[in-house]
């Protein structure tokens, strides 16, 4: 069998964590010709990593999801070092939001990994400060700074026109990106779901209650400035971890003409490119706007103070519709909003911040720190890894019922086997992944003369 440098398992074959990942990999191929090998995450991590014996695993987010974790675990009791980015990266100040930002999915409160690459030094101090140093001395922390933006300095994005030619809406020539958030997650069975372990540790009972009553003011703000702007294009951007409609701010303002909602059809970065202006209640994604060349507001009907990223600080912040109104119509006049621009001291410190380094190199940082592991001899002692067994049969059965559709008419199973079809539907195919390595291989072959 042919000997494999690297596996690379991402849930996923397009978004964020492709675009966090593909840069690394393919400047590992094309400068230092690591042989390399893509697979999906969720097809079974256990035989594919106990087939390929990698040199070592990577993963975009290794506490992401309990089969990122996994995966994460089991690599390393094989004895194959481990490398973790992380997506989000964005870490709030306070100890808990240390704590879910870091550990996640990792119950066992210890990291497998080998090389852990953050986005920031401010990441790596708060780390420092919070994370008990027994618990992380076994894995080496690096800087790399954020891999997933690289993107906006060597890649192109979709045409404004091609764009809206795509979804025959060539008629409009101003464009308003709105990004979606998530209040859905506040309310029905995923919030009594994951009030325990997430929301009520990260939230206070007046800022839950807050997004509560904000959710309404904000889809009826939304509305205001739809209905009285027939001739822009409002593009509504759903918050990607929507699992209740009715509870988005977005919620039935699909009805009007000059509206085109999206879910995963597109990348965000494509979106945020064609708009002329972003929009969001609070949204990370308005630092890359910032790094399309993008003004963005932040629309705030009631409380504003909650807990929230430092992202914010580099938005102007509305507080009325009529304001918020006023403002697009000002800035498709004058091309600015004057309390924007007095804010870009503040967004260059936050982008320095948050995402480490705007030199669009973080890939090339990460790659040479995964060399030095690669090309370190030292070898990992293998553990026990006997407690995989069950999840290896468990994952094996699963696909089997998944792949033959004589289960569907079994009433024990249907129902099961539905939502995980649902959940898998569209998420990977390898074509589609291809091409996001064809795509970052031209950009970095052409950039670095590789």
């Amino acid at each position: 069998m042919e000997s494999i440098d690297v596996l690379d398992l991402e849930y996923s074959s397009r978004g964020r964590d492709i675009d966090i990942v593909e840069p690394t990999l393919s400047y590992l191929e094309l400068r230092y010709g690591y042989k390399i090998k893509r697979k999906w995450l969720y097809s079974n991590y256990v035989l594919d990593i106990f087939r390929i014996r990698p040199k070592v695993l990577i993963i975009a987010n290794g506490v992401g999801d309990l089969e990122h974790f996994c995966a994460v675990k089991f690599a390393s009791l094989l004895g194959i070092k481990v490398v973790t980015f992380i997506s989000e990266g964005d870490y709030l100040s306070a100890d808990q939001s240390i704590q879910n930002f870091f550990w996640g999915w990792n119950s066992d409160r210890y990291c497998y990994e080998d090389l852990h690459l953050e986005w920031s030094q401010r990441n790596i101090d708060f780390i420092k400060e919070h994370i008990p140093y027994e618990a992380r001395a076994n894995v080496d922390i690096k800087l790399s700074g954020a891999t997933g933006f690289d993107k906006y300095k060597l890649l192109s994005f979709e045409d404004k026109y091609i764009f809206l030619h795509k979804y025959k809406l060539e008629q409009y020539s101003k464009v308003v990106g709105i990004a979606g958030w998530g209040f859905d997650h506040f309310y029905g069975d995923y919030f009594e779901k994951f009030k325990e372990i997430y929301y009520e540790k990260e939230y206070n009972s007046i800022e839950i209650e807050n997004f509560r009553q904000s959710l309404e003011e904000v889809r009826k703000g939304y509305e205001f400035i739809i209905k009285n702007s027939p001739d822009i294009l409002f593009i509504l951007k759903c918050h990607p971890m929507l699992v209740n409609d009715t509870y988005s701010e977005f919620f039935e303002l699909n009805k009007y003409p000059n509206v085109l909602e999206l879910h995963t059809e597109e990348n965000i970065y494509d979106i945020i490119n064609v708009s002329d202006i972003w929009l969001a209640f609070e949204s990370t994604t308005c630092l890359e706007a910032w790094l399309l060349n993008k003004t963005t507001l932040l629309y705030n009907p009631l409380m504003s103070d909650f807990r929230r990223s430092i992202i914010h600080k580099g938005s102007f912040i509305v507080k009325e519709k009529e304001e918020l109104l006023g403002l697009i119509r000002l800035f498709f006049e004058n091309g600015v909003i004057d309390e924007f621009v007095q804010l870009e001291s503040e967004r260059k410190r936050i982008i320095k911040e948050v995402i480490g380094f705007e030199d669009g190199c973080s890939f090339i940082r990460a790659a040479q720190y995964i060399k030095e592991l690669l090309d370190d001899a030292k070898e990992k002692k293998m553990r026990n890894v006997l407690s995989f067994v069950p999840i290896f049969v468990r994952k094996w059965l699963k696909n089997i019922v998944i792949k033959n559709s004589i289960f569907a008419y079994i009433p024990i199973i249907k129902n099961k086997r539905m939502k995980s079809l649902a959940f898998l539907s569209g998420m990977y195919t390898d074509a589609e992944r291809q091409h996001y390595v064809d795509l970052y291989k031209s950009a970095i072959h052409e950039k670095y003369f590789l």
